[in-house]
């Protein structure tokens, strides 16, 4: 009987020894490093993958598990994000007992300008200090800035609210009028105008009084 006693409190003094052996072994996360940094800005539709990088790198658990705090914003797969709405949410990393955050910020995606319309369609002319409006219609709909400005490549002939689109007649001539998209993207449209000189009034018989001797 005291044999078998010795026997099983020996297994029990082996299996405790060996489970500590096991805890000794372990190695703990200490850290977890993110590729793209602390926070980052996307555009709505864009993808990209966070790397992340677990010291040391002899740690018992290094597998890496990520949670996005508003996954209708951006969604996350394996370090994979992918922005989907306007917003922001917070990509969390966890390995072992430690986890990294990154703050995402989505911003709406931007639609350029391709094309400007300028009206009056047809020909365009004014008076010598006198002055018309050109108008500009910038294409398409959804475009994310559709303002234009105003410049004038004959400005002694007529001059051009940068704003407005109000034109002056400074001089007889033909003036080209540009509208410039304000996006960025390059897109402009001309108009020419022509400057006349003001009319002057005809003598008319019986403007004067003439005395006859």
């Amino acid at each position: 009987m005291r044999k078998y006693l010795k026997i099983i409190i020996a297994t029990i003094f082996f299996a405790a020894a060996t489970t500590t052996c096991k805890k000794d072994k372990e190695v703990d996360v200490t850290e977890i490093l993110l590729s793209q940094g602390a926070s980052i800005t996307m555009t709505v539709g864009d993808k990209i993958t966070l790397t992340p990088t677990v010291e040391p790198a002899n740690a018992t658990f290094k597998e890496v598990k990520w949670k996005s705090s508003a996954t209708d914003i951006v969604s996350v797969a394996g370090g994979a994000l992918e922005a989907l709405k306007p917003g922001k949410a917070t990509i969390t990393a966890t390995a072992g007992r430690r986890s990294a955050k990154c703050e995402v910020t989505v911003v709406a995606a931007t639609v350029p300008v391709t094309a400007i319309a300028i009206t009056p369609a047809g020909n365009v002319s004014v008076e010598v200090g006198a002055t018309t409006v050109l108008t500009a219609t910038a294409s398409p709909e959804n475009a994310t800035n559709r303002a234009v400005t105003w410049s004038s490549l004959h400005k002694n002939i007529a001059a051009v609210n940068a704003q407005t689109g109000v034109v002056t007649g400074v001089a007889a001539g033909t003036a080209t009028i540009r509208a410039t998209a304000n996006d960025g993207s390059g897109i402009t449209a001309e108009k020419n105008v022509t400057v006349n000189n003001a009319p002057t009034d005809p003598f008319l018989p019986g403007d004067f009084d003439i005395e006859i001797l």
